[in-house]
């Protein structure tokens, strides 16, 4: 069977994501570049935090290596979406579960079937676009709860700025680190 985001069934079971020796790759295109969140002024003084939920597609590539490429980034404030997350200071609440059952009923039409969940990014007003224990957490937390498994992708991107004050985005998955779960940035 082939799924409809690449993956054949055998592909999709023997590919583990949080393999940390495993090669995940990742892009994103241009059109969903302009909608990633990006830390304001006004939010590094409330330090109010952004999220956004990223969609796309994920291809294995050989046995030991995957790509994915964001194609999508949903964004509340449309009516739908109310109550799946909630943005705040200093931290962003949402419900994992929810946000794939959504991401699912947009699939349906055709101009979102192949918008598959891949994860979510939020900003860190303190600048640093670096993941935090909470961050972290959250994450493993799906894989712990069985919202995700190893052969399906994760991911979670941190939006800061640099010294320059200049817009930065880095993604990351989860990987299993001897008995516990650490993090690696994806080239």
């Amino acid at each position: 069977m082939k799924y409809p985001d690449g993956f054949t069934s055998q592909e999709r079971s023997q590919f583990d994501f949080l393999n940390e020796n495993n090669r995940v790759t990742c892009a994103v295109e241009p059109e969903a570049m302009r909608h990633l969140p990006i830390v304001t002024s006004g939010d590094r003084r409330t330090g109010r935090e952004r999220f956004r939920v990223l969609l796309g597609t994920a291809k294995i590539k050989g046995p030991r290596s995957a790509h994915i490429l964001i194609k999508g980034v949903l964004e509340a404030g449309e009516e739908e979406l109310y109550g799946l997350y909630s943005e705040g200071v200093e931290e962003v609440t949402f419900d994992p579960t929810a946000l794939r059952k959504y991401t699912r009923s947009i699939q349906k039409t055709p101009e979102y079937k192949e918008l598959h969940y891949l994860g979510y990014i939020h900003t860190h007003p303190s600048g640093i676009a670096y993941p935090s224990q909470q961050d972290l957490e959250s994450a493993v937390h799906e894989y712990k709860k069985g919202i995700t498994s190893a052969n399906e992708p994760l991911i979670f991107g941190i939006a800061g700025f640099t010294k320059k004050n200049e817009p930065e985005h880095y993604i990351y998955r989860i990987v299993r680190v001897g008995d516990g779960y650490g993090f690696k940035r994806l080239d």
